[in-house]
């Protein structure tokens, strides 16, 4: 293991010299066959690239076999990673150093992979990273993290800001006739509020507050104002639009290059997506609805799901619905899990706090969805909330 190790932290020594993320993947299949592959997001421009995806994008031929295959890699692999690492039936997964902003081998290990941090020459390669961090700015709210846990042998800075989010933060009194509207919106944005913490000095952290407070108290009024409190007659897709519009800051555009290098207007917030998306959970990754058909069929489905709504089974049914069609660009999970919170409490009945719920395993909750969509057996999803409920 620590040759495989050494030989994954030697190259990623030359892909810092090469401007790149200092990041290697070594896979070993069947104890025999090797393909090794680095972090390319920099000399490429493109955040994809990340080395455990394109190992796995090389090593295609295998994905279905029922080879053993062992990843060996210098940082812990993030969100996406970990998912594409599960799709790919990975078996055992080893690394250096843990990310400390996201701490997602909990994705690897919710799917029964073997995964363990080997502290192999960690103090050499924790440098090196910092190092690298120290010349990229736009890894600064890494590079805090890392300088804590090379300070302290811990990552006492995370700890601070959830000290800091627990002293300052608005405390929630069931009280309030909108504490559950409060919750729900609370429960899918409070973790941006990590990350926007982690982007900035500690010096703006109030001001960042101050900004997400103000942010989340425009959402609730503007909820409680066209649905909660509005009667009922039907779903309107102009509610739709304007909460997901309010999910992100006024100012937002989310802008990307194209192969030409050329940029373009990616997303801007309530505006249908105008580009295809492929599907990181479902082996068919064209499942979404190609992006000239939306319009007109979220329209036939709103309109379906006004006639038809009777009971939460049918709530269930509109996830489902509503993750195949994937309308926007991006915000659609955190659209659908308020939705459906908001639905269950206009009809009386508890929220799932549904974004809560599908941490335990994300995965399986879109596989869930996938399968409903397919069945119209809402049986499954009942299964994952008691399993979940009380965890």
């Amino acid at each position: 293991m620590e040759n495989f190790l050494e030989k994954t932290l030697n190259i990623a020594k030359q892909t810092y010299k090469n401007w790149n993320y200092p990041i290697w993947a070594f896979l070993l299949i069947d104890d025999k066959f090797e393909i090794e592959w680095q972090n390319q997001v920099v000399t490429e421009n493109n955040h994809r690239l990340h080395a455990e995806i394109d190992i796995i994008n090389k090593s295609q031929i295998y994905k279905w076999n029922v080879n053993k295959k062992i990843l060996y890699v210098t940082m812990e692999p993030c969100n996406n990673c970990a998912k594409a690492l599960v799709e790919f039936w990975i078996d055992e997964v080893y690394y250096i150093l843990e990310d400390p902003s996201w701490w997602w081998k909990n994705i690897l290990e919710n799917a029964w992979i073997k995964t363990e941090q080997i502290k192999y020459k960690y103090d050499e390669y924790l440098n090196l990273i910092i190092e690298f961090m120290q010349k990229h700015w736009w890894y600064n709210e890494v590079l805090t993290q890392y300088i804590s846990i090379k300070n302290n042998w811990e990552n006492l800075y995370q700890k601070q800001l959830d000290l800091f989010i627990e002293k300052n933060f608005i405390n929630i009194s069931k009280e309030l006739s909108d504490y559950k509207t409060r919750k729900i919106i609370y429960n899918n944005t409070l973790h941006y509020l990590k990350n926007a913490f982690l982007r900035t000095p500690e010096d703006k952290h109030q001001l960042v507050l101050n900004w997400y407070v103000a942010d989340t108290n425009k959402l609730i009024k503007f909820i409680d104002e066209n649905f909660i409190n509005k009667d009922f007659e039907k779903l309107e897709i102009s509610f739709i639009k304007w909460l997901h519009k309010n999910l992100f800051p006024e100012w937002f555009i989310a802008k990307s290059k194209d192969v030409n290098w050329k940029e373009f207007i990616q997303m801007i917030p309530w505006e249908f997506r105008k580009i295809n998306l492929q599907s990181k959970t479902n082996p068919n990754k064209n499942i979404y609805l190609q992006f000239q058909s939306i319009e007109k069929n979220f329209e036939i489905f709103i309109n379906n799901f006004n006639k038809t709504f009777f009971n939460i089974d049918d709530i269930l049914l509109f996830a489902s619905d509503f993750s195949r069609i994937h309308p926007f660009w991006d915000g659609n999970g955190r659209t659908l899990d308020i939705l459906v919170d908001l639905l269950l409490l206009k009809n009386w009945l508890n929220p799932l706090f549904l974004w809560e719920l599908k941490q335990n395993d994300e995965i399986w909750f879109y596989k869930i969805l996938d399968k409903v969509y397919e069945t119209r057996d809402v049986k499954l999803f009942y299964d994952f909330i008691e399993n979940h409920k009380n965890n």
